[in-house]
């Protein structure tokens, strides 16, 4: 740090210059857009090794490939590949232990959750691209063309007020905001052109599936089973990166 940005905190330590630049990239295993399948494979295989991680975390003693699931989400002829991976590579924890940790020691966010359950937040990175690509959205499209509609919950019927809630005949919750700020984004500012669904825990997803809402605004877990093929609605859906981390169990809310 510059001398007059200590001065300025009124800092008295020693410090000395250095040449090297730290930094928290966030690298990702990349693919192609348009195949949401392979996708949501690669992605899970990923979470699966960190899974491996946490359980062996958990039980404090070695683990093998049948200790981790199965699961017929991908199809019968992949249902052991968790324990597949695991067993070719071990969890995330062996993979930096033998790639990495030499290099740069593991800590902060490389942690399996971090130091905490905090959200890590993602850099949006230089969006100023001087040929971009051209990107069509037909929900776009059709939803400028009318009001955004979004699918929330409803304290009424159970759900917890600090999500959704009817206050003096007026919606508030977080997931109201983040509702109007979505519609602002799509309408020039306006946060007013967004219509409010009621769904419930069973029907949320067909409703979304049948463009009855547009989007689910309604205390929604993300797990590998509804991204890649959701029971009720027989599909698979795409999540926004987490915008809440449950730490404590909300009174009411049997199916989150």
């Amino acid at each position: 740090m510059a001398p007059e940005v200590l001065e300025e905190q009124g800092s008295t330590a020693q410090y000395e210059p250095w040449n090297l630049i730290l930094s928290r990239e966030l690298f990702s295993i990349v693919t192609r857009d348009g195949d949401a399948k392979f996708s949501d494979f690669v992605n899970y295989m990923l979470q699966s090794l960190m899974t491996a991680e946490e359980e062996r975390k958990r039980v404090s003693f070695p683990i093998d490939g049948s200790d981790l699931i199965e699961t017929d989400v991908f199809g019968t002829r992949y249902r052991t590949m968790f324990q597949d991976a695991y067993e070719v590579v071990g969890g995330y924890g062996e993979l930096y232990d033998t790639h990495l940790e030499t290099l740069v020691s593991r800590s902060s966010a490389n942690q399996i959750n971090g130091d905490t359950a905090a959200m890590y937040s993602k850099a949006l990175g230089n969006l100023n691209v001087d040929d971009p690509p051209e990107q069509k959205s037909t929900t776009i499209d059709d939803i400028q063309q009318r009001r955004l509609r979004v699918g929330i919950g409803d304290s009424s019927i159970g759900d917890s007020p600090m999500f959704s809630a009817l206050v003096n005949g007026e919606r508030q919750g977080i997931d109201i905001d983040f509702a109007k700020a979505v519609s602002a984004a799509l309408f020039d500012g306006d946060a007013d052109k967004v219509d409010f669904v009621v769904v419930s825990a069973a029907d949320r997803f067909v409703k979304l599936r049948d463009r009855e809402v547009d989007m689910l605004a309604r205390v929604t877990t993300l797990t590998m089973e509804r991204d890649v093929k959701e029971e009720n609605s027989g599909q698979g859906f795409t999540f926004s990166t987490p915008m809440f981390h449950d730490s404590i169990r909300f009174v009411g809310i049997s199916d989150t």
